[in-house]
């Protein structure tokens, strides 16, 4: 005999559509009658599945269409419900035909996070490696196209500032500087128009701003 709470939690479910009562038997309500779209608040998707569980309503039933309540939960939490269940209950029914993959307990469920937080770690790892490396290239090929754009006198002086540079080992030897910001610029590729060196594209259109007169 069902009990009368229960029943009446059961009555109130069907009175509110959120069950369909269309497989009773006897005492074993089929947990396929659940409407997992019925459910807006997983709290609640999660309180019906575990009062109807404790009912003995069988987790194994399926619909027309061979899928089972577990395959009709919504979320993650919902599922994780019937895998909750099937870790405290393994030989309460056949769990193999309720494509429940694999009981759940705290502990599973914390290596489970654990294991995440550690995967999310490498990722971001050797994401910013990637990012390094990937700068590092885009940073060649700038070079190399503001190279070419030098003409062969540019190339020259820049060859020379950085044979100085390399033959005096002394990383404080200054040998050109930004026209416009006065930034130390030694052995570094420049942006240019006429004679006018600068460190950025920004200080290159700044000086020419200022002096509007000056010939490309």
């Amino acid at each position: 005999m069902m009990c009368p709470a229960y029943q009446g939690q059961i009555m109130k479910m069907k009175k509110w559509k959120l069950l369909d009562f269309n497989s009773i038997d006897r005492q074993r309500f089929c947990l396929k009658t659940l409407k997992a779209k019925s459910y807006r608040c997983s709290d609640v998707y999660c309180m019906i599945k575990r009062l109807l569980l404790s009912l003995n309503a069988s987790p194994c039933c399926k619909d027309f269409m061979s899928r089972t309540a577990y395959d009709l939960a919504p979320d993650r939490d919902s599922r994780n419900v019937f895998r909750r269940y099937m870790a405290e209950y393994p030989d309460q029914f056949d769990y193999s035909k309720s494509h429940i993959p694999s009981p759940l307990t705290d502990e599973i469920e914390q290596d489970s996070v654990e294991k995440k937080r550690i995967a999310r770690k490498i990722k971001r790892e050797k994401d910013k490696e990637k990012k390094k490396v990937e700068e590092v290239i885009q940073k060649e090929k700038n070079e190399k196209v503001m190279f070419l754009k030098l003409s062969d006198r540019e190339k020259m002086a820049l060859a020379a500032e950085r044979r100085i540079l390399a033959a005096s080992g002394n990383a404080g030897v200054i040998l050109t500087r930004c026209f416009q910001c006065a930034i130390d610029m030694s052995g570094k590729l420049p942006f240019t128009y006429n004679e006018y060196r600068f460190c950025s594209m920004q200080c290159l259109k700044q000086h020419r701003l200022t002096h509007p007169t000056l010939e490309i």
